[in-house]
């Protein structure tokens, strides 16, 4: 049925070229004997769903038991979500969080003539965890190639494009980092770990 629809839509809406797809999955908080554990502490669930940004639309779903890991098994929603998009779009994009910092699923945009979705590009932007090599390039790095990016009255966010690449990512073409911090004594301690500089 949700194909039905998203067919229908491509019909009513030609003009929409460009698909987003958001791929995110979320703890459900429920009570029900056959509710799992959960990451956060509590019974529930934790579906996935892949969301075409500029339509607001749903495009595939996986029903997932609350003690599922969130970045398991991704590939497969993300194929379906872009083999579901219509004929009328032309230009595909792929963005998620850390979750989706995983190895097989990041290779299958960067292939062209990959198997199992459309051939052609996909651009995508994906966080990546912070490891002791990001780290490192991070605090390396000179104040003065730090770019503003955004301020509220307690954090001061920068950001500029690093240098590091982990081993297996070698095809990555750019690689961005975000730096949140305070110069502000009432901010010491600002995160949890104590430190004013995230």
């Amino acid at each position: 049925m949700n194909q039905d629809v998203l067919r229908e839509l491509g019909r009513r809406c030609p003009e929409q070229k460009i698909a987003t797809l958001d791929v995110d999955a979320t703890v459900i908080e429920s009570w029900k004997r056959e509710a799992k554990l959960t990451y956060e502490g509590c019974t529930g669930y934790q579906p996935v769903l892949a969301l075409w940004a500029e339509m607001s639309v749903v495009v595939a779903d996986e029903f997932r038991d609350g003690n599922m890991s969130a970045h398991q098994e991704l590939l497969p929603i993300t194929q379906r979500a872009f083999q579901a998009l219509p004929e009328t779009v032309v230009e595909r994009y792929f963005r998620g969080d850390s979750a989706c910092h995983e190895h097989r699923l990041l290779e299958w945009p960067r292939d062209e003539q990959r198997a199992g979705g459309p051939q052609g590009r996909i651009g995508f932007a994906v966080s990546a965890r912070m490891n002791p090599g990001l780290h490192t390039e991070m605090v390396a790095t000179p104040g003065s190639r730090w770019q503003p990016y955004r301020e509220d009255s307690m954090v001061v966010k920068e950001c500029r494009e690093v240098d590091y690449v982990p081993e297996k990512w070698q095809s990555v073409s750019r690689a961005a980092a975000l730096c949140d911090h305070s110069d502000s004594q009432e901010a010491a301690g600002l995160f949890a770990d104590g430190s004013t500089v995230k």
